[in-house]
């Protein structure tokens, strides 16, 4: 199975989204940064009750920290994604893309090939660590840094049959 594989800066940006928000690590970096604000709200709190601070700026201060702990521990995926894009958007601003724009993909029955004009690599399909499939993407993990993004807008339909391809190969190693 063979597909030709053309990918732009928003299929990168879904393989790295997927990885930092979704991934077991991600989803536990997510974890920690917004516990950490609660955790800094906390010390912050009361380094000004021990400095002697009372009264209503103690009040003030209590509603200030506890609204922005809140919110911060549910705004804190979308800042995180706005980073992630901008991050994203720099690297691709300086020429050198991280990504193989235009790759051909063919699955064979020892292991999968990715050729393009520039590299060539091979994969054992016991080297899958993960598959992801998301919105409009199937994403191939081998390690938590290196991925095949396959956009469904390339497969030509065959997706279901891919996936059985992959299933099957997985299981037999």
């Amino acid at each position: 199975m063979r597909f030709h594989i053309l990918l732009n800066n928003d299929d990168y940006f879904a393989m790295n989204e997927y990885l930092q928000m979704y991934s077991p690590t991600g989803k536990k970096q997510i974890l920690i940064g917004r516990f950490l604000t609660a955790i800094f709200s906390v010390f912050l709190f009361l380094f000004v009750f021990l400095m002697g601070v009372r009264g209503r700026l103690m009040i003030i201060e209590t509603i200030v920290l506890i609204v922005l702990s809140v919110y911060n521990f549910f705004a804190y995926p979308k800042t995180v994604k706005k980073g992630l894009r901008r991050k994203v958007d720099q690297v691709c601003k300086t020429g050198k893309l991280p990504y193989d724009p235009d790759s051909v993909v063919d699955f064979t029955e020892e292991c999968i090939f990715e050729y393009s004009p520039v590299s060539s690599h091979r994969f054992e399909y016991r080297d899958i660590h993960s598959i992801a499939n998301i919105d409009g993407y199937i994403i191939l993990l081998f390690s938590p840094i290196q991925g095949i993004i396959l956009p469904l807008r390339c497969l030509e339909g065959r997706e279901a049959e891919l996936m059985a391809l992959l299933n099957a190969k997985r299981g037999q190693q």
